[in-house]
């Protein structure tokens, strides 16, 4: 279950990328009524904390993080609001570890964070959608992305799930 209110590290690809996964995004937020969001993978998210020593914590993993890139695959889909249809991403030996890396630096641990059982991903809607719509969209969007974006910075964010609300307190640049 996700806390109504929590902070995440996200990576966002920039670019051409982004462009592309913006339109697709806001087409179907508006289409379907559903919250906006910016395109981004999570790689920890759900925890808490005095904003001020996770701003610290998120500048910390940055200088501890080279720049990796992010290969998204295909489009998958789950009876879940914020997993409704969403890009599978392939988990490298570098994504691994940045995982890894921001896991203990937030202390996500549990089975919640088990790296077995993680599944990163980058969204194309949240909503509750009927498996006909989502066949529909996969068909417009196509199934298949293969598309690599470079990771070259980490966003901590703040996550109101009630209000689907995120805001962004600060980009930090690896090093």
């Amino acid at each position: 279950m996700r806390p109504e209110q929590s902070y995440s590290i996200w990576l966002v690809p920039k670019g051409d990328v982004n462009k592309r996964l913006s339109v697709i995004i806001n087409e179907l937020s508006e289409k379907h009524n559903s919250p906006r969001f910016i395109p981004h993978v999570g790689l920890v998210g759900g925890f808490t904390g005095d904003e001020g020593d996770l701003i610290s914590k998120t500048k910390s993993l940055s200088e501890k993080l080279r720049p990796f890139n992010v290969m998204l695959t295909d489009v998958s889909r789950r009876d879940e609001f914020f997993r409704s249809l969403f890009i599978m991403v392939e988990k490298t030996p570098e994504f691994m570890a940045a995982y890894g890396a921001a896991r203990a630096m937030f202390n996500c641990y549990g089975e919640l964070y088990d790296p077995e059982k993680y599944m990163p991903h980058l969204s194309l809607i949240y909503a509750s959608l009927d498996d006909k719509t989502k066949d529909d969209i996969m068909e417009k969007t196509g199934r298949n992305f293969n598309i690599p974006f470079e990771a070259d910075s980490i966003h901590l964010f703040h996550s109101n799930e009630r209000d689907k609300i995120w805001t962004e307190i600060k980009e930090f640049t690896l090093k």
